[in-house]
């Protein structure tokens, strides 16, 4: 016998109802489709360049990362966690909007495939921006401490790893010099 079953002494059948049922309150983010239109063109179309420059690259994007890579081509500078959720909930029609948190769990991913940078504020706030296409290419010189002589790194898969960190560092410091001492 359940407890909704029968009415307590106390009270008579008209007067029992059973207990509503418990309807869970989580709402679905909507993806692409809850963005305002004239937002939706412009950032499908850099979706659509970021996946050509990610193909061999293997990156889930569910729907909470997909908001948060919306909100980061929309801003086009490098915006906070809690900046990147307000300008989210500014593209969104319908604001369902996924958490603070859960866009940063999708930051974290993304910083870990390599397609988001974080960068460190004096106030150790960390701001997060799209990692471009390398602009170009860097010469890398490895400079003996002894002699001073420079020689010219010609392989390319530490030009192009290297050229990543210094695209990145540049855009902190605007200009730099890299100099690797061996």
């Amino acid at each position: 016998m359940g407890a909704t079953s029968a009415p307590t002494p106390n009270t008579s059948k008209e007067d029992y109802a059973p207990p509503a049922p418990i309807i869970p309150t989580y709402k679905k983010s909507s993806g692409l489709e809850g963005l305002w239109p004239h937002y939706r063109e412009s950032i499908e179309k850099s979706l659509f360049e970021i996946q050509k420059d990610l193909k061999n690259k293997k990156i889930i994007l569910r729907n909470v990362g997909l908001l948060t890579l919306c909100a980061l081509l929309h801003a086009h500078k490098p915006l906070t966690a809690t900046e990147l959720w307000k300008t989210l909930n500014t593209i969104m029609m319908h604001r369902d909007i996924p958490g603070v948190s859960s866009m940063q769990r999708a930051l974290n991913y993304f910083i870990k495939h390599g397609l988001v940078i974080r960068t460190i504020k004096n106030n150790r706030t960390f701001e997060y921006s799209l990692l471009r296409e390398i602009k170009s290419t860097y010469d890398i010189y490895f400079i003996n401490i002894l002699t001073g002589q420079r020689a010219k790194c010609f392989d390319e898969t530490i030009n192009k790893a290297l050229s990543i960190k210094i695209n990145a560092l540049e855009e902190k410091f605007k200009k730099i010099e890299v100099n690797i001492y061996v």
